[in-house]
């Protein structure tokens, strides 16, 4: 059978994802400018879903070089703090 998409009715489905852990990258980035990071949100390092942040001006100049700002930065942005 060769593959076949077949229209539906809407529906409604809810789904519970526990995140555990989170990758973080930096993908772009121009020196006194602006850093891209990619945040890819995981649960026992399966993938949840991926996230791009876009960080410029205060954010840019306060990390620094200071990566764990940069890692709580992202971690704030997508409301999750830190195991301790």
């Amino acid at each position: 059978m060769s593959t076949t998409i077949i229209p539906v009715n809407d529906k409604e489905q809810v789904t519970i994802q526990i995140i555990n852990n989170v990758e973080i990258r930096v993908i772009n980035l121009s020196l006194g400018n602006f850093v891209d990071v990619s945040a890819t949100v995981k649960h026992n390092n399966n993938y949840i879903s991926n996230h791009t942040f876009h960080i410029t001006g205060e954010e840019y100049n306060a990390w620094g070089n200071d990566d764990d700002y940069l890692e709580n930065l992202v971690l704030q942005k997508l409301d999750l703090t830190r195991k301790e």
